[in-house]
């Protein structure tokens, strides 16, 4: 915001976010309170008396507050008053030169800003070249200058260190007196047109109710009854209770590139919230898509170990009662029951991987789609394999002729089966939604082709091989 180059401000949210992996620096478009201190930074061509300052160009304006002995005084030797330099209060800009200092309605006196007293001294004396010797309250200053009570304002706002380098002038941060931060925000928003391209989402007060709250863009702007006013609580004396400010991010390719941005934005908030103690989160729209990344794969595999289960337990149930009495003892029945239910459960297992590995070979990317596509593929999968394995479980014979048995039987309904399916969804085929053809006709077509060769290749020669005597 015109300030000169501070050190690393790694109690700043943005700052930190700023070196996060992939952020764009700076900012293409900078957050909200930059823009508003930059509005509030105190030179402009009506802090100089003459009488043709107005007319001035900014080079103009920029070279008297870098040499004025006034703002150099603040930041140091000359051309260091140049950081002071509001562009903002140009007449030609967006807002007419309506600034911070050009608004403001009160003035800063010694007890809250430690210059103060000398800005008027300096004033008085005739030849500052100073237009006024009060300091306006809706102005950006060092924070160390404000005084709250007769102690440092912002003090207890910064790590021991960087307070230290604050005092001794090796790290330059602006900000505003505490005491009129909203009277001058609620001036800025009124005054000000470029904030909204920051997207701050303020809310303001409801005109006809204070004690309730509406969006700021939804009243009207007005820069004499001041009408956007941020909603402080019913009580119009606490916090503002949101605000937002757009980070940008370039380089972003792939799915690893994104969850990456995304912990490294999260390990930065996250650090400034356990710090600062104010909540803070990351949004966006893509930003929830790609955040599934970070939580889908163990939810995915969490979800099919329960559907697992869930087969095990039902299909051993209707397995155990579906064997003759006249097989053996109930824990011998159990035991050849369960292992049964054991191999359907492999198969499926297998007809799951086989389905992944077939997505991928496709170019079906992984999402909560085809993640729930893919658990509902379990069950999908039962009916290629479940009426092989329980007439194998049933009849009589080796276990090779069991085997041949059941899949002789079952092989025409299971390939029925499949052809009904696949001409119940052949119509997705046709859409005019090349994703509904991608990650539903295709997917699903994988499911079918993957448990025909499974429930009709692989399954029975494992039932043959190692299914239950």
């Amino acid at each position: 915001a015109g300030a000169p180059p501070p050190a690393p401000q790694y109690y700043n949210l943005f700052g930190q976010v700023e070196g996060g992996k992939n952020m764009i620096k700076p900012l293409p478009t900078p957050p909200w309170y930059s823009v508003y201190l930059q509005w509030l930074l105190p030179c402009s061509w009506s802090s100089f008396d003459d009488p043709e300052a107005e007319n001035w160009s900014k080079e103009d304006v920029a070279a008297a507050c870098a040499t004025s002995p006034w703002y150099s005084k603040i930041a140091g030797p000359a051309p260091a008053g140049a950081a002071f330099f509001n562009p903002r209060c140009q007449l030609s800009d967006s807002s007419g030169g309506a600034c911070g200092p050009r608004v403001s309605r009160a003035f800063l006196n010694e007890t809250e800003f430690l210059y103060a007293d000398a800005k008027q001294k300096m004033y008085d004396g005739g030849t500052s070249g100073l237009s006024a010797g009060t300091v306006p309250a809706c102005t950006a200053w060092p924070v160390q200058l404000y005084a709250c009570d007769g102690k440092p304002c912002f003090e207890d706002a910064f790590p021991a260190n960087l307070w230290r380098d604050i005092k001794d002038r090796k790290t330059v941060v602006l900000g505003v007196h505490p005491t009129y931060f909203y009277e001058c925000l609620n001036l800025f928003q009124n005054n000000d047109q470029l904030h909204d391209m920051t997207s701050p989402s303020w809310n303001c007060e409801e005109a006809d109710d204070p004690s309730r709250k509406t969006a700021c863009a939804a009243v009207p702007r007005n820069a004499t009854s001041v009408a956007r006013k941020i909603w402080r609580g019913k009580d119009g004396a606490g916090q503002m209770d949101f605000t937002r400010s757009r980070v940008w991010a370039k380089d972003l390719k792939t799915g690893a590139d994104w969850v990456d941005t995304i912990d490294s934005i999260r390990h930065r908030m996250n650090k400034f919230v356990r710090r600062t103690d104010v909540e803070a989160y990351p949004t966006g729209r893509l930003w929830k898509f790609y955040s599934q990344y970070r939580w889908l794969p163990q939810k995915m595999a969490a979800g099919m170990g329960y559907s697992l289960l869930a087969i095990f337990a039902i299909m051993f149930g209707f397995f155990f009662a579906g064997v003759p009495a006249s097989r053996g003892p109930a824990p011998a029945r159990a035991a050849r029951a369960a292992w049964t239910v054991f191999l359907v459960c492999v198969a499926i297992a297998i007809t799951i991987v086989l389905f992944v590995a077939l997505m991928g070979l496709a170019e079906l990317l992984l999402n909560c789609f085809t993640a729930v596509t893919v658990i509902m593929a379990l069950g999908i999968s039962v009916e290629f394999l479940a009426h092989t394995a329980y007439e194998h479980l049933r009849c009589e014979g080796t276990r090779e002729e069991r085997a041949f048995h059941a899949t002789w039987t079952y092989v025409g309904p299971i390939v029925d089966g499949a052809i009904t399916s696949f001409l119940g969804f052949l119509a997705l085929a046709f859409s005019y939604y090349e994703y509904i053809q991608l990650y539903y006709f295709q997917l699903y077509s994988i499911i079918l082709a993957c448990g025909l060769v499974v429930g009709i290749v692989l399954f029975p020669a494992m039932l043959a091989t190692v299914g239950a005597e």
